[in-house]
């Protein structure tokens, strides 16, 4: 604590990147985002999610296409509430970092958009968000496979699965109630919003157990040794 208010007292003139991110929205504009059948299920449940938190909201992810699409669908009003291991692919990192949100934001919403293959890196942490009564909401995006793995071997090794399957039965509610962790689902035909209306108004831990389709996909992405500007999936619109 010490060496952090000292770190923050020596940041006299906070760094600025206005050119940097006039450039971005002008990127945004020329590359709008693709949806279609293999991400409209993702919109659909995160635009729901948006619609019933509240203003001051955190969202953290672990890793994987929940990840990308969480990025792309929840907007965020406030600098520093969308919390991320970006590129560096940690997995189980999301469920760490909700509790570390959570308990240096008491009074906010915080929910860890996870997906089945990382949560089962770090869902023993279920335990910390119990004990110490935290209302963390995990949203799990439920697809039973590695889906950003499965997405490269379903577009670029002509559909050679391996070791990207997780078709293990586990029931997510069971174990959330092991923990002390009340659990809820939402099926592929489900109103989305409802439910997760139901969970926030809890006001304590819920684990949602959010099945999707196993081939979403995110977009865009770069094919195997493809240059950043041969991205797939980009709808170039105007100059």
């Amino acid at each position: 604590k010490v060496v952090l208010n000292e770190l923050n007292n020596r940041i006299v003139n906070p760094m600025t990147h206005t050119k940097w991110m006039e450039q971005v929205a002008e990127y945004k504009k020329r590359y709008p985002i693709r949806v279609d059948s293999e991400s409209a299920r993702s919109k659909e449940i995160l635009k729901a999610l948006q619609s019933v938190l509240p203003e001051g909201f955190f969202a953290v992810t672990e890793v994987g296409q929940h990840q990308m699409w969480a990025a792309q669908f929840l907007k965020h009003l406030q600098p520093g509430h969308f919390l991320t291991s970006g590129g560096l692919g940690t997995m189980g990192y999301g469920t760490g970092a909700a509790i570390g949100a959570q308990v240096a934001n008491p009074d906010a919403r915080v929910v860890n958009v996870a997906g089945d293959g990382s949560f089962k890196m770090n869902c023993n942490e279920l335990a910390t968000i119990a004990r110490y009564q935290l209302p963390v909401i995990i949203l799990l995006m439920n697809n039973q496979t590695l889906g950003m793995v499965r997405q490269w071997q379903t577009l670029f090794f002509d559909r050679r699965y391996s070791e990207t399957t997780l078709d293990t039965p586990i029931d997510w509610l069971k174990l959330a109630e092991a923990y002390g962790v009340k659990g809820m689902r939402i099926s592929k035909t489900d109103d989305p919003k409802p439910i997760l209306q139901a969970a926030l108004d809890l006001g304590q831990a819920v684990l949602i157990d959010c099945e999707i389709p196993v081939d979403d996909k995110v977009y865009p992405m770069v094919a195997p040794g493809a240059s950043i500007d041969e991205m797939l999936g980009v709808e170039e619109v105007g100059e």
